[in-house]
């Protein structure tokens, strides 16, 4: 699967803004919620500390109308705390003994209030959900003399805050997107104009070189690497094209000797057709000489197998009677010594 060089570059530019972005987004807002949170805990001190002053005034918190009274005015003056409970040891037991939600009021106390009225721990806050919205709560000991004689309780909501906080995040995030397509078309129209436009017009050169036309130029008008490749390859097509014209001018020229070598074997050709049209009327001339000389070497050869058929008949003949001669002389001798022997038993 072919992948254009454009993806190719944009993808992993708009990969790292998008990574970029997302991690400054999701730091900043990380921060923001540290700042929130500082914010609370700094705002609950500050209501903690102007009711702590009130709380002096009632020793022991033996004056449960008193108290009320303190955590109205804290109330009025601080619209954010929606829920304040002040608790307490008592012979009783642990108790809430004043709040600003009377039904609460002789109630059994948090688990955070009892562990800091027994002394476990000094403070602490959560987050809490109370009537479908997100609140703060924070837990607080009250001193006396160096000593812890009760707990309080702060609910605060920072719902404007909040409000405020979600605002900001919506900015934040149109900020930061308008930013990221901002540097992506700057870096994309960057790319384009300084690397893909040169990329495209350099490769639309070579294709013309590529189809013989060695008289298109190829121009890069970039004083960068990109410019250098350019000049670089247009000198090499200079000399591709001087290469090309010197050995188009020796293929002519070994053309013109090949035709004028062509010319003289076909010359060649006419001759020797002729010198064989001569040798072979001159073969066949030659061929009947021989033809008539072996005929009348046959007829002599003939001739002479006759004569030396009838000698060798008369050789025969005179065979034969060589050989009856010498029977007949054989048994001439014989019948001599026969007659000698004879004669001889006679004078005996």
């Amino acid at each position: 699967m072919r992948i254009s060089l454009k993806i190719k570059l944009i993808f992993p530019i708009f990969l790292f803004l998008l990574l970029l972005f997302s991690f400054e987004i999701i730091l900043l807002l990380r921060t923001q919620n540290k700042l929130v949170e500082r914010i609370y805990r700094e705002k609950s001190e500050a209501i903690f500390q102007s009711l702590n002053i009130g709380l002096g005034l009632v020793p022991n918190l033996e004056n449960p109308e008193e108290l009320f009274l303190i955590i109205q005015k804290v109330l009025f003056s601080n619209p954010e705390v929606i829920e304040i409970n002040i608790s307490a040891l008592t012979k009783r037991g642990p108790k809430i003994l004043a709040s600003s939600e009377p039904s609460l009021i002789n109630t059994f106390p948090s688990s955070e209030d009892l562990q800091i009225l027994e002394g476990k721990i000094s403070s602490v806050a959560k987050k809490e959900k109370k009537n479908g919205k997100e609140i703060y709560s924070f837990f607080f000991p009250l001193e006396s003399k160096g000593k812890v004689i009760g707990s309080c309780n702060l609910k605060i909501s920072f719902e404007n805050l909040q409000k405020i906080c979600q605002e900001f995040k919506i900015k934040l995030v149109i900020l930061f997107g308008g930013s990221f397509f901002f540097l992506f078309w700057f870096f994309y129209f960057f790319i384009q104009r300084e690397i893909l436009n040169p990329l495209f017009k350099l490769k639309r050169s070579i294709e013309e070189i590529a189809k013989g036309n060695l008289e298109a130029k190829i121009k890069i008008e970039k004083k960068d690497e990109l410019g250098e490749v350019g000049e670089g390859l247009d000198k090499m097509r200079e000399k591709i094209r001087d290469l090309t014209e010197n050995l188009r001018l020796k293929i002519k020229e070994k053309s013109q000797q090949l035709e004028e070598k062509i010319k003289e074997l076909e010359r060649a050709k006419e001759e020797i057709e002729e010198a064989k049209l001569i040798l072979e009327i001159k073969v066949a001339a030659r061929t009947k000489e021989l033809e008539e000389l072996n005929k009348n070497l046959e007829w002599q050869i003939k001739e002479r197998t006759k004569e030396l058929q009838k000698k060798v008949e008369e050789l025969e003949k005179f065979q034969k009677l060589t050989v009856a001669r010498e029977l007949k002389m054989i048994e001439l001798k014989k019948q001599i010594e026969e007659l000698k022997s004879k004669l001889k038993n006679k004078n005996l």
